[in-house]
């Protein structure tokens, strides 16, 4: 949204200046206020950040949620194994 400001404030001669000024619709989604000269810049990283292939992240990714996988099934079974006992124990 623009607005338009008519200045004519010239001693003696009748001149009028039109100025163009860039505000904010205040009606405007939350996106639509960041265009023009307020807009994000994009900053690429390249390729140099990360030179692993496709099936290396794959590998990584798999091999961090069989970790995970791991540790949770490892913790189930103590905990299954602490309720046994504490049902042992009681009985």
């Amino acid at each position: 949204m623009l607005t338009a400001c008519l200045i004519s404030s010239v001693v003696g001669t009748t001149t009028a200046t039109l100025f163009v000024t860039p505000t904010m619709n205040p009606y405007a989604r939350p996106n639509e206020h960041k265009v023009g000269q307020n807009r994000p810049k994009i900053a690429h990283t390249g390729p140099a950040q990360d030179i692993r292939t496709r099936q290396q992240r794959k590998a990584e990714k798999d091999a961090v949620a069989a970790e995970r996988r791991a540790i949770k099934k490892a913790a189930r079974r103590d905990l299954k194994k602490e309720l046994q006992d504490e049902l042992d124990e009681n009985a």
